[in-house]
């Protein structure tokens, strides 16, 4: 067996500034096996363009409205379990 895959959630709602510093940090890992998804929580200010402009190559969901935390996690693991990953980490 190869090293396990790993689908990190990253979820934005109106935090372009944290949010892109988590996704930096997720993209700096050497973890081979590391995928990325970012689930945009129906954000209300530009952040969401802003995103998916500096991180063109990165996976994102758009939940079209504030779901809550619970339920825009729950949108992109969804997502997540449809590339059968071996874990899926919630940040």
């Amino acid at each position: 067996m190869g090293i396990p895959t790993v689908t990190a959630i990253v979820l934005n709602w109106c935090d372009e500034t944290a949010t892109a510093a988590c996704l930096r940090s997720l993209l700096a890992s050497d973890y081979r096996a590391l995928r990325i998804l970012l689930v945009d929580n129906g954000s209300t200010d530009d952040s969401y363009e802003q995103l998916k402009e500096s991180f063109p190559n990165i996976q994102f969901l758009q939940t079209g409205n504030n779901l809550g935390y619970t339920g825009g996690n729950n949108r992109g693991i969804e997502m997540a379990l449809k590339d059968n990953p071996d874990y899926v980490l919630i940040l």
